[in-house]
């Protein structure tokens, strides 16, 4: 488990673009980042929330502190009260030393909760306290640590309706939205798609070390087409995918097939040609992937999607080095 170091983040793109939903999303952060209020970030997987968060962050006075990251989804009931709030020595079986949660690794910066409606039932009220009070006890812990730091969540699922449910404590919902962004789907902002399909084509070379790589305009209009139900992380894929099975500099028409399988350029044919080992690792890479991708890097979801249980997931993901949230 990674406690404090944090990876490498690309640059926000995910609200490049001319359209007039890219630009509400990008006056919304301007106003957000001058505020102290709690953020609630809804919209569909891989529009790309967390971009959006770390966008509020950096254009804040609080960029120079800590921008820590936790998955609500990523940590089984029994780790994610430890992950966030963390624990004294000898809290429970295994707690051997003190732990700084999240909280506390975040004090003084910004802490992103993603898929925050997966956040547990005892979890969520420990939450609620800390939002209101602004102060944290460590699991096992008497005595309370005072905290300064903004709050942004982040969630694909309707808050709100799970809130009245009951699904979801609406007192925290209220909490956590005080000031909404939505990141609106990639399909109501097509215009943007050329603009973010050749950034990724420029930066994806650079980390390969190859030349330049244009696409097509006949690409380009293709993509434009496309109704990109994996949003934006599922077009970043696309090209990554059509530069690594393509030498060229150029990527035209044929370099992308949307339709036969969303995340497999030219279809699954070309794994036919491969030794089989070779074949059936690339296989699970890409039906890994699309899982990630189609379920927004939440890996129970995409356990529950595969019929698999959540370890044997992880233990596949670990094993063909992806992580969730899309990254590889």
């Amino acid at each position: 488990m990674n406690h404090g170091a944090q990876e490498p983040r690309e640059q926000p793109v995910a609200f490049l673009g001319t359209s007039r939903a890219a630009q509400e999303v990008r006056r919304l952060i301007e106003r957000a980042a001058r505020v102290k209020a709690t953020v609630l970030i809804t919209g569909e997987s891989g529009t790309g929330k967390e971009l959006v968060a770390q966008a509020i962050h950096e254009a804040s006075p609080r960029r120079s502190a800590p921008f820590v990251a936790v998955n609500c989804a990523s940590f089984p009931d029994t780790l994610i009260e430890s992950e966030l709030f963390g624990h004294e020595a000898g809290a429970f079986t295994g707690a051997r030393d003190r732990l700084r949660g999240a909280f506390e690794r975040s004090d003084g910066g910004t802490l992103f909760l993603d898929e925050v409606g997966d956040l547990s039932a005892i979890a969520q009220p420990k939450l609620l306290r800390i939002l209101e009070t602004g102060e944290l006890t460590r699991i096992g812990g008497e005595r309370s640590v005072r905290l300064d730091l903004r709050v942004v969540a982040a969630t694909n699922q309707p808050l709100r309706d799970m809130s009245r449910r009951g699904a979801f404590r609406e007192d925290l919902y209220y909490r956590l939205c005080v000031f909404e962004i939505h990141v609106p789907p990639l399909r109501e902002r097509r215009e943007d798609i050329p603009i973010l399909a050749e950034h990724f084509a420029r930066t994806l070379a650079h980390g390969m070390g190859r030349k330049l790589i244009r696409i097509s305009d006949e690409a380009l209009g293709r993509l434009c087409e496309y109704p990109w139900p994996g949003n934006v992380r599922q077009l970043r894929h696309e090209v990554e995918s059509a530069m690594a099975m393509n030498s060229g500099y150029v990527l035209g028409t044929d370099c992308f097939d949307l339709e036969s399988a969303p995340h497999a350029p030219g279809g699954l044919g070309f794994l036919l040609d491969r030794p089989y080992r070779e074949a059936k690792e690339a296989f699970e890479k890409l039906y890994a992937r699309h899982l990630l991708d189609t379920s927004g890097g939440n890996v129970t979801h995409a356990a529950r999607r595969a019929g698999l249980a959540r370890r044997s997931l992880y233990k596949l993901l670990h094993r063909l080095q992806l992580f969730p949230g899309g990254r590889s």
